[in-house]
């Protein structure tokens, strides 16, 4: 049986809140929020190269679970949402917000 591997571009690296923190505290809160702002205007001015795919939905008995899939052509980015409404009912079952590319 042949191993396969993935290419060197199928890994995302996870960053964690205390690696987050520690770039922003590297780069500063004005800085950091003055880069995100940079880059979602330029997304916005490029508005027509995306691809809006409406959001794919499941249901469950205990809530919807989308899928906010887009693209630019070049680059492919998604967003899923896990479990609501009934995430709001219950401390221990909260929203999962990921975005991913």
């Amino acid at each position: 049986m042949t191993s396969l591997s993935p290419s060197d571009k199928a890994l995302v690296p996870f960053v964690s809140v205390d690696q987050m923190m520690k770039l922003i505290h590297h780069i500063g809160v004005e800085e950091m929020m003055r880069g995100i702002a940079d880059y979602i205007e330029a997304d916005f001015k490029r508005w027509e190269l995306f691809d809006k795919t409406p959001r794919v939905a499941s249901h469950s008995e205990k809530g919807v679970i989308e899928l906010m899939p887009t693209s630019d052509g070049d680059v492919y980015g998604f967003k899923y949402v896990n479990g609501h409404p009934s995430n709001t009912q219950n401390r221990h079952n909260r929203p999962w917000h990921r975005p991913g590319l």
